[in-house]
């Protein structure tokens, strides 16, 4: 796709769900440094049948590695602005058990200033995307419904980095945060959730009336509302992931 299209008709998109089964994690072989450059990563990387974004997956004996990446805007937009959350279900089902969230304090706002600049080229997008990132995000930790703020001395590691282009994701959590139940098979969930407007929603375009279509001061037939095609929606993407804990491969 031509990244010079103009971000409102990037922001063209339904809501979409994929998963992905049977697959494994790799046995990590060298250090992993949670940076969001993702240069340890190599070819690990695969795309979900459909999904606009690559995922891949490392282990050791004691963590978990999860690794996101992605050059589709809708993706990026999503991800900084909707409150991007990595779901661990260690039973394998789809139960949201335990969530560590990258939160925007201010999306909506965020959201309404970014739609006002329409940014056209390249480098223009490439700005927004910094400054957003600039603003102030919170790392949550949530755990059977429970939300708290992930302190720095955390051993959960979580980075998000823009650069040309390209979005990317990379996270740390120890296996003994996930407690896994189902021998080493567990669930990994990638989500997006809806911008919160707050009482306010962003206006759909307006356009232009012809002459006499003023329907003569009546008022004009009730029309069934239609959400704005500019606001980014919802992802969700399940991964069913089976941990390598042979360390002799």
């Amino acid at each position: 796709m031509n990244r010079s299209h103009t971000l409102a008709v990037l922001l063209v998109l339904s809501s979409i769900s994929y998963s992905t089964s049977n697959i494994t994690s790799d046995w990590r072989t060298q250090e992993i440094i949670i940076d969001g450059n993702l240069n340890e990563w190599g070819e690990n990387f695969f795309l979900p049948k459909g999904g606009p974004v690559s995922i891949a997956f490392l282990n050791d004996e004691n963590n978990l590695f999860v690794a996101m990446k992605t050059t589709d805007r809708n993706s990026i937009v999503q991800s900084i602005m909707n409150d991007l959350t990595v779901w661990f279900d260690p039973k394998g089902g789809k139960n949201k058990s335990l969530g560590l969230k990258y939160s925007s304090l201010n999306s909506g706002r965020i959201f309404k200033r970014l739609m006002k600049r329409r940014p056209q080229s390249d480098e223009e997008f490439d700005q927004v995307i910094q400054e957003v990132l600039m603003t102030q995000f919170n790392l949550e930790i949530i755990h059977n419904g429970e939300t708290q703020i992930l302190q720095a001395n955390s051993d959960i590691r979580v980075k998000i980095q823009y650069i040309k282009g390209q979005l990317s994701y990379e996270l740390m959590i120890p296996l003994t945060e996930l407690n896994v139940e189902n021998g080493n098979k567990i669930s990994v969930c990638f989500e997006t959730s809806e911008i919160d407007f707050g009482d306010r929603r962003p206006p759909p375009p307006r356009g232009r009336r012809g002459r006499g279509q003023d329907f003569g001061g009546r008022t004009p037939p009730e029309r069934p509302r239609m959400p704005s095609p500019e606001v980014p929606e919802s992802i969700e993407i399940w991964v069913s992931l089976s941990l390598d804990m042979n360390d002799s491969n």
